[in-house]
């Protein structure tokens, strides 16, 4: 039963149609294992490749086990990635602290690490306001003969600043006047100045520095696929037993018919006897 089996199962794989052809075919030294090398691609399904039974040599062969391995390429490329840090300074020593000494790359399917390239590292303002102050001056114009503000300048300059004058005190030295009156001979003049002042300032600053290595990139073309399948005899059809009986006479009138020898045999007796 198990022979007819196989033959038949063979047959249909004869005529199966989308079977994969292999690569290679090797039969082990043991005589009864037959190892089926296929190539496919990573996106096609090996399970479609076991075959059904089939019978070889005497034997009949059964699927037993199938491994797998990859076939990688790999590809590498340099590459290099700016990267930038806000900062507070524009110290490169100060900024460097800021920075990795190495960065993860992974972008396409490549990936590696990027090495820090110090020479590289600029800082340079993220942006500029401006802001407002006040300067103020204070000055002393002595030995004036009048009290008169128009004796003293209204403005100054300090720091490139035009001050504009803000107020003035006066002191007076000198001689008496008439009825013991005190008449000043001379006037000191203390005037204040202000003005208001602007400067522009970074409200930050950005660091940049470049990063270069290389990077690889590993990809499957192919999975080397190996079906083993494993035989066993057939075995050999069992002989018919033969018909050893011993033919029986049974007489008929004077004459006599072979039982056991068919109908012709009978038929033949009986003519015999008829022409006697």
């Amino acid at each position: 039963m198990k022979m007819k089996l196989c033959a038949l199962l063979a047959c249909l794989a004869v005529f199966s149609t989308g079977m994969a052809v292999p690569a290679a075919v090797d039969r082990q030294n043991d005589g009864q294992t037959i190892t089926k090398t296929y190539e496919l691609a990573p996106d096609e399904n090996p399970e479609l490749l076991i075959e059904e039974p089939f019978e070889q040599d005497g034997l009949c062969y059964e699927y037993a086990q199938m491994t797998g391995e990859p076939v990688e390429t790999t590809e590498s490329k340099t590459i290099s990635q700016t990267v930038t840090v806000e900062s507070q300074s524009t110290e490169t020593e100060e900024n460097l602290a800021l920075l990795a000494g190495s960065i993860p790359y992974e972008a396409d399917g490549y990936a590696g690490t990027l090495t820090l390239l110090p020479a590289s590292v600029h800082t340079e303002a993220k942006g500029y306001a401006t802001r407002s102050y006040t300067v103020s001056e204070t000055r002393t114009y002595p030995d004036l003969a009048y009290n008169d503000p128009s004796l003293i300048p209204q403005t100054v300059q300090k720091d490139g600043l035009i001050l504009t004058l803000s107020g003035v005190t006066w002191k007076g030295t000198g001689g008496t006047g008439a009825n013991g009156s005190l008449i000043p001979t001379s006037y000191t003049a203390t005037a204040s100045y202000s003005g208001t002042g602007s400067t522009r300032y970074a409200t930050g600053y950005l660091t940049t520095a470049d990063y270069a290595g290389t990077v690889s990139k590993t990809e499957t073309q192919k999975i080397i696929y190996e079906v083993e399948y494993r035989g066993t005899p057939i075995p050999e059809p069992e002989p018919q037993e033969k018909n050893t009986a011993l033919p029986i006479w049974i007489p008929i009138s004077t004459g006599a018919m072979l039982l056991g020898g068919g109908v012709t045999g009978a038929v033949l007796a009986v003519r015999k006897r008829r022409k006697i």
